[in-house]
């Protein structure tokens, strides 16, 4: 064979990069064991992280339905209340969040330290007042109705939060019985419209009574029936409105 023909096979022949074939012939066996073993007890590691993260998921998952049911429940005890005595609830469902918030924006949360809810039905004004208290407050609901003050006892665990089953007229034996001081605020949701003009003069009454000399009471009505007895009773009466309430509302903050 003539070196022509000795040089083009050369040419032809295909071989690999010298940092190519430095890879494959300098990695020990034993490095490869050792990542092989690496990969073996990471394993069980990402199994754990995996099993972590669908646990999360799935409690989630389980406190959404909780919340879903809870919700569900109350709906339906406030509903079945309702047609066994529309008088007491004066709305066949609970106050809106959008009313909720403007009943809570009417109250200076930093001063408020003995807070009393009057009709707190299934809690719906009840837990955003808890949410926004501070912690050394106290918040005592007076609620008629027993089957109410069964379910707030069952389904609100706070210590700062006292259910009563008695009449807002009572008030202010109820804070003594409580050993509390006047209240800071008086957050009303009863149907006034509903009683006798001598129970609702009562309320009003006992209400600014039991209100601490710079207090107030806040409570929302449907129609304004409610303002010439509150004009009344207190020495300020500022009258805000919410249209998108399930019936639209009216606002009442007022000051002793």
């Amino acid at each position: 064979m003539n070196p022509r023909e000795r040089g083009s096979k050369s040419a032809n022949r295909v071989t690999q990069p010298v940092h190519l074939r430095s890879c494959v012939t300098k990695v020990p066996a034993s490095l490869l064991l050792q990542c092989g073993l690496c990969m073996h007890q990471m394993s069980p590691a990402w199994a754990r992280i995996r099993a972590a993260r669908f646990s999360v998921g799935e409690n989630k998952r389980m406190l959404g339905q909780a919340a879903q049911k809870s919700a569900a429940r109350s709906l339906a005890l406030f509903t079945r209340n309702f047609f066994k005595s529309p008088a007491m609830l004066g709305a066949v469902v609970p106050s809106s969040p959008f009313l909720v918030n403007d009943m809570m924006n009417q109250v200076d949360w930093e001063r408020a330290r003995v807070l009393v809810e009057y009709g707190p039905g299934v809690g719906t004004f009840t837990r955003e007042i808890l949410r926004r208290m501070r912690a050394d407050a106290v918040l005592v609901a007076i609620e008629l109705n027993s089957d109410f003050v069964k379910y707030l006892g069952d389904n609100i665990c706070d210590p700062r939060f006292r259910v009563v089953h008695g009449s807002a007229a009572r008030v202010r034996s109820i804070l003594m019985e409580q050993k509390l001081a006047p209240a800071d605020y008086i957050i009303s949701g009863l149907p006034y419209r509903n009683m006798t003009d001598s129970l609702r003069r009562e309320i009003l009454e006992e209400s600014r009574l039991a209100l601490h000399a710079d207090g107030s009471m806040v409570l929302f009505q449907y129609t304004r029936t409610l303002l010439p007895y509150l004009e009344s009773s207190f020495s300020s009466v500022k009258l805000n409105f919410q249209p998108f309430n399930i019936l639209p509302a009216l606002i009442f903050h007022c000051t002793r």
